[in-house]
């Protein structure tokens, strides 16, 4: 069975910008051995999507093996790598929000 996060959490900040993983997805973390998580800009909205280590690495690869030549290619490799950040969660279960996909989110 393939990790995956799903759905859409909005979530408040504490004062220094960590916000709480869902239970749901620190669960599946340890089921796997593999707190890591990837955050990124989203290609649709201005928030952040987040990507457990191993589907983040399968994104990685489809997005890689795609025409290197195109424009399109070349934004999205833009948008998903240049502010990709790995996290992991503190023992509360919260991760901190880097200031660049804050402001992109608009995070204040």
């Amino acid at each position: 069975m393939a990790l995956m996060f799903l759905g859409t959490h909005v979530k408040r900040t504490d004062a220094k910008f960590r916000v709480s993983v869902p239970a749901a997805f620190r669960r599946q973390l340890e089921a796997v051995g593999d707190q890591r998580i990837v955050l990124v800009r989203s290609l649709t909205e201005p928030c952040i999507s987040a990507y457990p280590m191993a589907q983040w690495e399968a994104r990685v690869a489809r997005i890689s093996a795609l025409p290197q030549s195109h424009k399109a290619v070349a934004l999205v490799k833009k948008l998903q790598f240049a502010c990709a950040a790995e996290v992991v969660p503190d023992g509360h279960g919260r991760i901190l929000l880097p200031q660049g996909l804050r402001d992109y989110a608009g995070i204040t």
